[in-house]
């Protein structure tokens, strides 16, 4: 077919190739015979006919026998670069997802690997699961409600393991809407399928838009141009001067030409409204089809022309500059000379800056290149960008970690908000292993398993400690039982004050131990000032992280060996 004098043939790679045929009758099918004949002929190469596959769309039956008649195979679906392509869109992605056998790779990834915890999982899916998508989110447009089903399949793997060669299920730990969300949010990191698919439809176009820069063509540069003409719409280049807005707008009307070029400029819409409303990036989002322009007083295509020529594009030149240049809260008083011919577009810049509401202004100043045309001309991918500014719009949502709602609320030791999220930093340690990452993350949210959790789920029959008669929460199991826990730290806080007035100085006060350097990361208080070796404090705050895992790790065999000695 040809589209704008660009002929798209066949497609080929190594000595797999895919040509698109449009055969009408009998005479054509001969044709196209004559012509593999002639290229054997030519060649030198045989072409086995048999090991050909034919995928016949809206095909004539008697053309249809005459195919399979050639010994050409005529399967509902073919392969091609591992792709299942079908007789409809629906029918490709579908097939191609098919195909994939998430349960044996999982398999395969515990076979070889030991048994793992609920952090090494989450780097399993993020390094192993997602990416074996990653050619049909590339190549095929998939739908919400797919990637959705998907999302559920790969978490699975979260919450089952084999006993027996049965899948069990085992305690989900984390909420669903929590998972992609960041560690200080108490989540996993683990995108979902949504945002990867985004991701790659993102980087689609800042090919396509690199191509443009860069003055070269091909088949899909040809394409994508061809398809905005057809639509009106502004080409690829002048749309990174734009908000999302106008890219989903142009999406939309792509969605009945070209659904996967539909999707990716929603989702570059869906990028830049994550650039709008994120504290660094806001100032440099575009101001021609902002999310926040005026319904009633919008921008249109005349606004645009005139914004071009007096070289206006980002929401920091509608803001007024102080003398120190950095963005004010004010508007930009030069625009009101500069747009004098233009009362009622400067009418509209004045209520689109009243509308942005900037948190940080004094952090900006004002630049003509918008985000996304930033993005799109840096050497990374873009949908790096895209996953990182979606996981702070996530962070963003929950606001803070749910376990220091129910810290506050069932009356237990907490510190702040910032406190309690830089708490799940030190899970990022590359110095503490993967089970204590672990523990420190369960303890954080409060999923560390107790007798009194055990009680209150009717698995057991008593919430008691087995070395008192407390109850046993996390808090006890910790640091409060007496004949347990406590002193184990006791002889931690006995080490290293005799320590340090060994090596430093004999008159210094005994160090303590509290609840905060336990349970939320805190170094001990004033260890600088006693103690002056970095590398030292480091140990010793590591030291507290295998302690408490210690701790859980005696008791919970301390129950399955029903043994009452305490080491």
């Amino acid at each position: 077919k040809t589209i704008n004098n660009q002929n798209f043939g066949a497609f080929f790679f190594a000595d797999d190739n895919l040509a698109g045929l449009n055969v009408q009758s009998l005479r054509d099918l001969q044709t196209i015979q004559n012509i593999y004949m002639s290229y054997t002929g030519v060649s030198g190469l045989n072409i086995n006919l048999t090991k050909s596959t034919a995928l016949c769309i809206n095909t004539n039956p008697e053309i249809l026998n005459m195919i399979q008649e050639l010994g050409i195979q005529t399967p509902s679906t073919i392969r091609y670069l591992g792709v299942q392509l079908g007789q409809n869109m629906l029918e490709s992605i579908t097939a191609t997802i098919a195909q994939i056998n998430p349960k044996a790779i999982r398999r395969r990834i515990l076979a070889t690997t030991p048994p793992t915890d609920l952090l090494h999982r989450a780097t399993l899916i993020n390094k192993a699961i997602i990416p074996i998508y990653n050619h049909v989110f590339m190549a095929l447009p998939v739908n919400n409600e797919i990637a959705e089903n998907l999302f559920d399949d790969i978490l699975s793997f979260l919450w089952t393991r084999q006993k027996e060669g049965q899948t069990v299920g085992k305690r989900i730990l984390v909420s669903k809407k929590r998972v992609s969300a960041s560690f200080g949010m108490g989540g996993l990191q683990i995108p979902d399928p949504e945002t990867t698919i985004q991701g790659m439809q993102i980087n689609l176009l800042q090919k396509i838009c690199s191509k443009e820069m860069n003055g070269l063509q091909n088949k899909l540069v040809t394409l994508t141009q061809h398809l905005l003409n057809n639509t009106n719409r502004p080409s690829i280049l002048e749309h990174l001067k734009m908000g999302p807005k106008e890219w989903e707008q142009t999406g939309i009307r792509l969605k009945n030409k070209n659904l996967i070029l539909s999707q990716a400029f929603q989702s570059v819409a869906s990028l830049i409204r994550n650039f709008e409303n994120d504290s660094e990036s806001w100032s440099d989002s575009p101001i021609f089809g902002h999310s926040k322009g005026s319904l009633i007083f919008p921008l249109n295509s005349i606004d645009r022309l005139e914004l071009q020529d007096k070289n206006i594009f980002t929401v920091s030149q509608i803001f007024k500059t102080g003398i120190n240049g950095m963005l004010t809260r004010e508007f930009n008083a030069d625009l009101s000379e500069i747009l004098t011919a233009s009362p009622r577009l400067l009418h509209k810049l004045k209520l689109l800056q009243k509308s942005v509401k900037p948190a940080n202004p004094s952090e900006h100043c004002q630049r003509v290149h918008t985000n996304i045309e930033l993005i799109f001309g840096a050497s990374k991918n873009a949908s790096l960008t895209h996953k990182k500014l979606n996981m702070k719009t996530i962070d963003k949502t929950i606001d803070a970690p749910p376990a220091l709602a129910t810290r506050i609320r069932d009356r237990i030791g907490y510190v702040d908000k910032q406190d309690f999220i830089n708490a799940y930093l030190y899970i990022k340690n590359p110095l503490l292993c993967s089970k204590t990452k672990k523990n420190s993350f369960q303890t954080l949210n409060r999923t560390i398993w107790t007798n009194n959790k055990a009680f209150k789920s009717g698995m057991r029959e008593d919430p008691d400690c087995p070395y008192c008669t407390e109850v046993e929460t996390m808090e006890h199991l910790y640091l409060g039982c007496e004949f347990y826990s406590e002193l184990q730290w006791i002889d931690l806080c006995k080490y290293i004050t005799q320590y340090i007035r060994q090596t430093y100085d004999p008159q210094s006060p005994e160090i303590r131990i509290t609840y905060r350097n336990i349970i939320f990361n805190e170094e001990i208080k004033n260890l600088n000032r006693r103690l002056p070796s970095k590398s030292i404090r480091k140990f010793i705050q590591l030291l507290i992280h295998e302690i408490r895992r210690d701790i859980y790790f005696r008791k919970v065999n301390y129950i399955a060996n029903n043994n009452t000695e305490v080491s």
